[in-house]
This record gives C-alpha cells, sequence and structure tokens, in this order.
C-alpha cells in the first residue's frame, strides 16, 4: 500500500482470454495464441485501477508508452525494454479536412517512434513481456514493419530474434532485421503459411494480442490524454 492507502501496482493485469471463444489463460505464464488458433486478448483489474490510481499520474509522468503502464502485461520496471518510445505529434490538416467535409481533422505523425512505424509500440511492450517471461527467442512471420520492429527491441533485449518475410517484402525492413542480428527468412508464401518450431511465436498483429502487447491501444490513450480538453475523437483511422 501507498502512502495514500491505496494499493500500488506496476501491472493490473489479470489473465489473457481468446477473442473467439473466451477461453482463459494464465497470465503470468508463456502463451501465444489459444488452442482454437485464435489471438489472446490481455485483461486487466479495471475496477482496481479505477479504484488506486488517480488519472492525473498519467498526465504527470514523463511522455512516453510506459507512462500506461498499469495497463501494460510488464510486472517490473527493472524489466521494461525501451528504446524511448514517446509520444509523437498530433498535426491538424485544415485544408484536408475542408476537402473532406471535416472541421478538425488531425494527423498522428507515429514516423517519428523507434523503427519508423507504430508498430514499434507493440514490441517494445511484447518482448519487455517476453524477456520478463524468461523466453530467450520469438519468431514472427510479417510482411515488413512488425518484424523490423520485433527484431530491433528483441536485439535490444538480447533475444535471439527470427523473422520470415515475403521475398517482396520492403528492402528498408529486411535491412532493419539485418542489422539487428535477426536470423531473416523470405519466402514464396503468405504470413497463414507460416508454422514455428522452438521458438516463442509472435503475431503478426501483434498490437491485438495479449501477450504481444496492444501498442496500438496505447496510441489511443495518448490521444484520449491529449484530446481530453477538446472532447474525444469522432472517428480514428490507421
Amino acid at each position: 500500500m501507498g502512502s495514500s492507502g491505496r494499493e500500488q501496482r506496476f501491472s493490473y493485469l489479470s489473465f489473457l482470454e481468446c477473442s473467439r471463444c473466451q477461453e482463459k489463460y494464465d497470465a503470468h505464464v508463456p502463451q501465444s495464441v489459444c488452442a482454437c488458433g485464435s489471438p489472446l486478448l490481455a485483461r486487466y483489474d479495471l475496477p482496481g485501477i479505477a479504484q488506486n490510481v488517480d488519472r492525473q499520474v498519467f498526465r504527470d509522468r514523463e511522455p512516453t508508452l510506459w507512462r500506461y503502464h498499469e495497463l501494460l502485461p510488464v510486472q517490473s520496471p527493472e524489466m521494461v525494454v525501451s528504446l524511448g518510445e514517446g509520444m509523437t505529434p498530433l498535426l491538424r490538416l485544415p485544408r484536408m479536412g475542408a476537402a473532406m467535409g471535416l472541421r478538425n481533422l488531425l494527423m498522428k505523425d507515429e514516423g517519428l517512434l523507434p523503427t519508423g512505424t507504430f508498430k514499434a509500440r507493440g514490441a517494445a511492450v511484447g518482448v519487455s513481456r517476453a524477456n520478463e517471461l524468461g523466453i530467450p527467442a520469438i519468431a514472427m512471420p510479417t510482411n515488413g514493419n512488425a518484424g523490423a520492429a520485433w527484431a530491433i527491441y528483441a536485439a535490444r533485449a538480447g533475444m535471439q530474434a527470427t523473422i520470415v518475410m515475403p521475398v517482396d517484402a520492403p528492402e528498408i525492413t529486411r535491412a532493419e532485421c539485418a542489422i539487428s542480428g535477426a536470423r531473416l527468412y523470405l519466402v514464396d508464401g503468405l504470413i497463414p503459411a507460416f508454422r514455428s518450431s522452438g521458438w516463442f511465436r509472435c503475431l503478426p498483429d501483434g498490437e491485438r494480442a495479449g501477450q504481444q502487447g496492444l501498442g496500438w491501444w496505447k496510441g489511443r490513450y495518448s490521444l484520449v490524454t491529449r484530446l481530453e480538453r477538446f472532447g474525444l475523437a469522432g472517428w480514428m483511422f490507421a
């Protein structure tokens, strides 16, 4: 308990739940996908957060992804693997907004994140949690950006990464994998055909999977925090 009498926890991760069949899984042992093959979603103790965490603390912390650590799966601050993934700018687009009939069109420029895409958010959280669970190596099928991000963050954590990409994947994402020391395989095929063996498999849409992070949703949390005084966004497009 803290001095205020509130329970102090770094993460309020509760369990993992299948996105299709709702089967529940232990969040504190390595998991990948449900037995039915569907992604696992991280579920958090939201009533506990509401009771013990003052929303003002999110504004007072450093402007990084990790200001929302209660809503991330990593249990200990010492296990955070970071490359400085901070907030990204919201840019007003008045002319485009006028052309589309939108009064207040904003663009969130995620290109300033490490590895150049929003995939860095999911990779930071997913690699941190995998490392915390003692997983020494990861494998990922990807069309490009996600694999590059996970390879870079795995290198940061000292983990081995195996990345499988289509032969026509962008050259820049292949280069990112190569410089990170990942094992990169180019294949003539699609993501669903990939089967890993002996590695922890990370889903290509890792931001929506339980142990893999929820980076996309953390981008939305930052939007809520920053747009609160204007009213919440009516529509968000990715």
